[in-house]
């Protein structure tokens, strides 16, 4: 069933007639009773197409066809919080078909709900405080959900082992590193993220259930609750070890991947705990203390999201990236690259690529276990070296 033939017409017409009239609906927000209306409705596709930015492939008359809510009911006016929450969510959000327009459409409701200004860090600053209300424990774009990759070197290694009578895989790394500031951003622009080294401490006190993937998707590899994943946490951050079935194709192409330094990154998939997060004073900079692991995964992962990646391997995706940034992102990286380039393009191949100092034994990075540390003057496969030599450039 296409959009045309469930009548979805009618639900762009009522978008665009919001816009004119420049209706907002300030009341608060709860993107899955929306969609949960939808789906109970006589007219479920057309109801979705009301309601929503964001078309993926699929049957038009199920949840899965669609994302990006951002009206309670059809007909009704954008809701304010759920057009912000929804250009949050737009980066991350998977499987969209119309990516493009769905940007546009939510920028629009965005520029009658709240004009965009490219103000002074102060304004920028005021402006993300009142649309969070103030609220120094309210949590960017309104959703708990996170995935978090990170792109220090895992520092995985894999050993066939003996585990409870089989031949396993055993899979040793970092999902997190802790205690270390990356960028992200909001409808405003970049403010900074910290995930606190005790963030880990209640959820793994409570035995959460969590599962190892390969980029967040397919068949568990290994999972807490049966004892083929343990998860601890130390100075460093979320550590994990794997047992993993070697009869299984993708834990062949995993180790390959791995003992080739292919496969070097890890991300984990988590909740911010009630309460578990906090603002700064003056809304820069925003500190998640506490997460729930539980349902979650930890995962290898091709690439990270932070700005620790490797900006070479993931230039095309950087580059197709930014008709999905939220304004403030896009208005940034305009303002910097007109700054950077000016007339004249650089000549790419004289670009030279900072050196780092080389790690010696008086310089391993404070606080790092024991375990790490032996690990590093072992150095065998120069993975952990590696390790520190990135935690060193990023202190």
């Amino acid at each position: 069933m296409t959009g045309r033939d469930c009548g979805c017409d009618d639900g762009d017409r009522a978008h665009a007639a919001h816009e004119l009239r420049g209706d907002v609906d300030s009341s608060a927000w709860d993107g899955p009773a929306a969609m949960s209306a939808c789906s109970g409705s006589g007219t479920p596709a057309s109801c979705f197409a009301s309601i929503c930015a964001g078309k993926k492939a699929g049957d038009t008359s199920t949840q899965g066809a669609w994302a990006l809510p951002h009206h309670k009911h059809p007909g009704d006016a954008p809701n304010a919080a759920g057009v912000k929450s929804a250009l949050a969510r737009l980066p991350q959000t998977q499987g969209l078909t119309n990516a493009a327009a769905a940007k546009k459409h939510l920028e629009a409701h965005m520029s009658v709900i709240s004009p965009a200004k490219a103000g002074s860090p102060a304004e920028v600053r005021q402006q993300r405080a009142e649309s969070l209300a103030g609220n120094r424990r309210a949590v960017p774009g309104g959703d708990q959900a996170r995935w978090r990759q990170d792109t220090h070197a895992a520092n995985w290694r894999s050993a066939l082992v003996d585990w409870n009578g089989k031949k396993h895989n055993q899979l040793d790394g970092y999902a997190s590193v802790t205690g270390i500031e990356y960028e992200m951003w909001d409808m405003w622009g970049p403010y900074g993220e910290t995930v606190s080294q005790s963030a880990f401490d209640a959820t793994l006190a409570a035995d959460p259930v969590v599962v190892f993937l390969i980029n967040h998707t397919g068949l568990p590899l290994a999972r807490t609750d049966n004892g083929t994943l343990l998860l601890d946490a130390d100075p460093r951050g979320l550590h994990m070890l794997a047992y993993a079935n070697p009869e299984r194709d993708e834990v062949r192409n995993l180790v390959v991947g791995i003992d080739d330094k292919n496969v070097t990154e890890m991300s984990f998939a988590f909740h911010i705990a009630e309460g578990g997060c906090e603002w700064d004073d003056d809304f820069e900079h925003f500190t998640i203390t506490e997460v729930s692991l539980d349902r979650g995964d930890v995962s290898a992962v091709r690439y990270g999201a932070n700005p620790y990646t490797d900006i070479t391997a993931r230039a095309r995706q950087i580059i197709s990236d930014l008709d999905r940034l939220p304004p403030g992102a896009q208005r940034a990286a305009l303002a910097r690259l007109a700054a950077a380039l000016g007339d004249d393009v650089p000549d790419p191949s004289r670009a030279a690529r900072r050196d780092p100092s080389p790690l010696t034994e008086d310089n391993i990075p404070e606080g790092a276990s024991v375990a790490l540390a032996a690990r590093k003057a072992g150095g065998e496969d120069g993975r952990s070296i590696e390790f520190y030599e990135q935690m060193l450039r990023l202190s």
